[in-house]
């Protein structure tokens, strides 16, 4: 089932019809714009302070991102404020979703075992 109507009716105007789940697809897909930026952000702190570290913050906006998501008011709420708190919440969750990628996977130097006779993974060491 497709979320998008049901956002549109709860984000976006009463009035806004077909063009509210257009800017509902909208929001989502700056979303995964957001992606590249994370992940070159999240590189950049996995190289200063560890891969740990960096997956630990990212990890930490999606949650707080999501549970936020979960508790913003509708627009009949909180007028205005309602599609650009959920605007920027997925800007967030996109941006940390980049950061989850580079943080979780490995470069090709750590996947190589030095101790096989072929120089390449096997299946002892888990490589």
């Amino acid at each position: 089932m497709n979320a998008y109507p049901i956002y549109a009716r709860v984000f976006f105007p009463e009035d806004a019809g077909l063009d509210g789940v257009v800017i509902t697809l909208a929001v989502f897909a700056i979303a995964y714009l957001a992606r590249p930026v994370g992940a070159v952000a999240s590189g950049h702190f996995g190289d200063r302070i560890g891969r740990r570290g960096a997956l630990l913050v990212s990890a930490s906006i999606i949650s707080v991102a999501l549970l936020l998501n979960g508790l913003l008011p509708s627009e009949a709420s909180i007028g205005v404020f309602a599609p650009i708190a959920l605007f920027l919440l997925r800007v967030a969750m996109g941006f940390a979703v980049g950061g989850e990628y580079s943080g979780i996977s490995p470069p090709p130097s750590t996947s190589w075992s030095r101790r096989s006779p072929a120089g390449g993974p096997t299946p002892l060491a888990g490589g």
